[in-house]
């Protein structure tokens, strides 16, 4: 059995739940990819209309927003992979992240993060400023992070 006939018995299994006892609707029958019977999930009306609905949604959303393409590159054992992301499309807002342009990002989450460092007292740092270590370079870090201009020092 391989591990898609496993994720196959795992949405069975989930299907199955959804029975309950009612008058059945549906009958919903799996097959793996060879077209060997997996199972049947007999489903109620509400369960088919909530399945439809979340299938809907799930199609909807992947229909806007199609998977980025990627390879790993550079990988070798004990290491993390490198992503080779392809080039997005164009529009929508930009983020620059190690010298790479990513566009395309969710205007609402990018609201929703600039929000949340707004929120953010520097003033409650400074307790931090002054307990550190090299307090130099931790005051240098404070003005950095204030005032988005760095001298190069720390």
């Amino acid at each position: 059995m391989d591990v898609n006939d496993l994720h196959a018995l795992s949405l069975l299994a989930q299907l199955q739940r959804l029975t309950d006892g009612t008058e059945t609707a549906v009958r919903i029958t799996l097959r793996n990819a060879a077209g060997e019977y997996i199972g049947e999930a007999p489903l109620p009306a509400d369960a088919v209309k909530s399945l439809t609905d979340a299938t809907e949604v799930i199609a909807d959303y992947r229909q806007a927003n199609p998977p980025i393409p990627y390879t790993l590159t550079g990988s070798t054992d004990g290491t993390a992979p490198e992503l080779d992301i392809a080039d997005l499309p164009a529009g929508g807002s930009d983020l620059r992240i190690f010298d790479e342009t990513v566009t395309d990002l969710h205007p609402a989450g990018i609201a929703e993060i600039e929000d949340h460092f707004e929120g953010v007292d520097p003033g409650s740092y400074l307790a931090d400023v002054f307990a550190a270590d090299s307090p130099d370079a931790a005051q240098a870090a404070f003005e950095q992070m204030v005032t988005g201009e760095w001298d190069g020092e720390l």
